[in-house]
């Protein structure tokens, strides 16, 4: 049993900057006769997290950042009764690309007919300029946008995308609003609804 697990780098904090990346743990145990073991991938080496939501992590010590807020991962050194632990922050502030407001509902609108125009603003909230590649909404909605030919966006750049709604039946409609930039981490789909009637 080891008198003592640590990290390599005694860091016990990650700081993400988007969804997507991850950052390995490398553990040493340095046992009771002074002999220091990487023992990141040993069976007797357990990983978990506080909030999946936030991060995750493999068998391996490999920590994915996967949304927005805070979590611990823990490690634990366990044989027999006896174990050891160690813990790390794990937090990601904020997406490379954000839309305000998070979601739009266009209530009800006459099958056949566009809407009139929603915005909704991007904000590159990375620290370097970002290429937005594609912006598109799906099923009954239409967006128009300045992101690509603005592109690439300086940090802290902003552009705008209008939404519009024309159902084509009767009833609830769900949708989202899709952007993909030349960055490997995407932001979230925006949340889009409207409810086609006939007059």
């Amino acid at each position: 049993m080891p008198v003592a697990v640590s990290e390599q780098n005694d860091s016990r904090e990650f700081n993400f900057q988007g969804r997507g990346e991850s950052d390995r743990l490398t553990m040493l145990a340095r046992f009771a006769d002074g002999q220091v073991f990487d023992v990141t991938e040993s069976s007797y080496l357990e990983y978990s997290s506080s909030d999946i939501r936030v991060a995750k992590v493999d068998q391996y010590g490999l920590i994915t950042a996967m949304g927005i807020g805070e979590a611990t991962v823990r490690a634990t050194y366990r044989k027999g009764a006896e174990s050891r632990s160690m813990e790390f922050s794990v937090q990601l502030d904020s997406l490379d690309l954000t839309a305000t407001p998070d979601s739009l509902d266009f209530g009800s609108q006459t099958v056949g007919a566009p809407s009139g125009p929603k915005q909704i603003v991007v904000t590159n909230t990375s620290y370097e300029p970002m290429r937005v590649t594609t912006v598109r909404a799906t099923e009954d909605f239409a967006a128009t946008d300045n992101c690509i030919s603005s592109s690439p966006l300086p940090a802290g750049g902003t552009c705008v995308v209008s939404v519009t709604f024309a159902p084509r039946a009767a009833g609830v409609k769900r949708g989202m609003l899709l952007i993909e930039s030349d960055r490997t981490v995407m932001p979230d789909p925006t949340p889009l609804k409207g409810t086609g009637i006939r007059r």
